[in-house]
């Protein structure tokens, strides 16, 4: 998106800001002003360039391919991000399983593993997928321990 900060029914910037909530993109701001303020309000993540009129070709050319590159640079930065806080997520949920094999089936880690491990396998499941079955059954008995009348003397 190239936009003018400054035009007669909307601010740019706020445009581009409305359609980084629907939808990334890669934002160039074009001005005839040098207001510091502007110049902090263009300074979003979505904001690749910001020119100063008037605009040659080859200055908006040069822009346009730094905005691209730039603006994919952060998509995949952000996939990245995402993956990783994803995978300590499921690392998190196997560990707890893990624990809660160990203690229900008395064994120790390495297997409590390789029983989760095979479980996978032998049901063509992810690992993380099991170990939230796992987890979850451990919720499960333990609300019914903690639910059970008692009994009288």
């Amino acid at each position: 998106m190239i936009t003018d900060i400054r035009m007669a029914d909307v601010d740019g910037l706020e445009a581009a800001a409305q359609i980084n909530r629907e939808l990334a993109t890669p934002v160039i701001v074009l001005s005839a002003h040098h207001d510091p303020a502007l110049r902090a309000r263009a300074n979003e993540d979505y904001v690749q360039a910001y020119l100063v009129k008037p605009v040659k070709q080859p200055d908006l050319e040069t822009a346009i391919d730094q905005a691209i590159h730039r603006f994919r640079r952060q998509q995949a930065l952000r996939q990245e991000t995402s993956d990783l806080k994803q995978a300590l997520e499921d690392r998190k949920v196997i560990e707890r399983a893990k624990g809660i094999v160990t203690k229900r089936l008395r064994v120790a880690e390495d297997e409590a593993f390789r029983r989760l491990r095979k479980r996978s396998s032998d049901s063509n499941q992810k690992l993380v997928d099991v170990a939230r079955l796992v987890v979850q059954a451990e919720e499960i008995f333990h609300t019914l321990e903690h639910n059970l009348p008692r009994a009288s003397a």
